[in-house]
């Protein structure tokens, strides 16, 4: 039976956070023949399809779905949401990240916004937390009409905002939930948030320097003997002075003056090893150093290595979220189509057959 309202999780090894979450949500929002749970287990390894077998009981009666792919090596935002919205037939769509609790009646709140609204429209939280920036639900016609989150934008942050402005774009009204018992989420570090994603799981060595308040140059030496080198330049700080307005948290995200970037674009290279010693090649200059060393020199910059998990996964989310920007406006200002070849491919299973695979083209 068609469902009016679906709820669409994505998670890779988040187990933890499903446990507390999952259940809850459901026996919060349970409304007969008008919700479902889809569940993606994105092809984790942390016990997720095992513990989802003990909710046999919400399946049976058509509230939960799961699906797993066993492809993905890293966590992808973008086309992990586009696979789990495709799985459902759903007139309304919702996004909900595993470490968030719907509340006790959003399903029914959401649905009667949706028969009320006067005009197309789509919800998303107040953007109030971090952790329920994710949340936003559409009709899901509106959403496959824009092709989804843009897939380019494959590490942390701005494919929310990217999405919500193409939605935007074609007619669509922003309205807001702001009661709170909607918007409570399990609190976590960010190298939770970014821990299962390519910046993080590749990364082999970081180094830092500090140029100026505002600009800091970065090395990343990846697993596979690849670096990325450049600049991050921090626009908030630049920008302390001036006093502008924005009609909306959309426009002000989209506004480099609010933004940390990436300057120009990222050099990439290849790296080696002999024995101790790191060689790589930067603007036509050799640098050698051990990859012991606290600080080493790069075209006579002072670099330093960077050891501490928690600064670490927040240089990598700066760093993701300043790709994804550059991505995004490089797709609005030159009017690109977005997800031109497809969006949320791949081969899932249902509710642990795996003699029958669903094939998304």
């Amino acid at each position: 039976m068609k469902k009016e309202i679906a709820f669409c999780i994505t998670c890779m090894n988040r187990l933890s956070h499903i446990q507390q979450t999952l259940v809850q949500n459901m026996e919060n929002n349970f409304l007969p023949d008008k919700v479902e749970f889809i569940l993606l287990d994105y092809n984790s390894s942390d016990g997720l399809e095992e513990w989802a077998k003990t909710l046999q009981n919400y399946i049976d009666i058509g509230i939960l779905h799961y699906y797993r792919t066993n492809v993905p090596a890293h966590y992808h935002r973008s086309h992990s949401r586009n696979m789990a919205f495709r799985l459902s037939d759903a007139e309304i769509v919702c996004n909900l990240d595993a470490d968030n609790f719907l509340g006790k009646g959003f399903s029914e709140y959401i649905l009667q916004q949706f028969i009320e609204a006067k005009e197309k429209m789509f919800m998303t939280s107040n953007f109030s937390s971090m952790n329920i920036f994710g949340r936003f639900c559409a009709c899901r016609s509106d959403f496959m009409h824009i092709r989804g989150y843009n897939e380019l934008l494959s590490g942390y942050g701005t494919e929310d905002s990217d999405l919500f402005n193409r939605l935007i774009k074609i007619g669509l009204r922003q309205n807001v939930f702001y009661n709170n018992s909607f918007c409570k989420a399990i609190e976590h570090s960010h190298k939770e948030r970014i821990s299962q994603e390519f910046y993080y799981q590749s990364l082999s060595a970081l180094y830092i320097y500090y140029d100026m308040p505002f600009r800091i140059g970065f090395l990343l030496l990846h697993k596979d003997f690849t670096f990325e080198t450049g600049y991050l330049i921090n626009h908030t700080l630049c920008h302390y002075n001036e006093q502008k307005q924005f009609a909306s948290f959309l426009e002000m995200d989209f506004d480099i003056s609010s933004r940390i970037t990436v300057e120009n674009t990222i050099q990439k290279g290849k790296w080696s090893k002999t024995d101790d010693k790191i060689q790589l090649m930067i603007n036509h200059n050799p640098s050698i150093f051990s990859l012991s060393d606290v600080k080493i020199q790069i075209n006579n910059c002072d670099f330093y290595k960077v050891s501490h998990d928690e600064v670490i996964s927040i240089f990598i989310l700066h760093l993701s979220n300043a790709v994804n920007y550059a991505e995004a406006k490089n797709v609005i200002d030159n009017q690109l189509t977005v997800n031109p070849t497809g969006f949320g491919q791949g081969t899932v299973y249902k509710n642990f057959d795996y003699t029958t695979p669903i094939i998304l083209y």
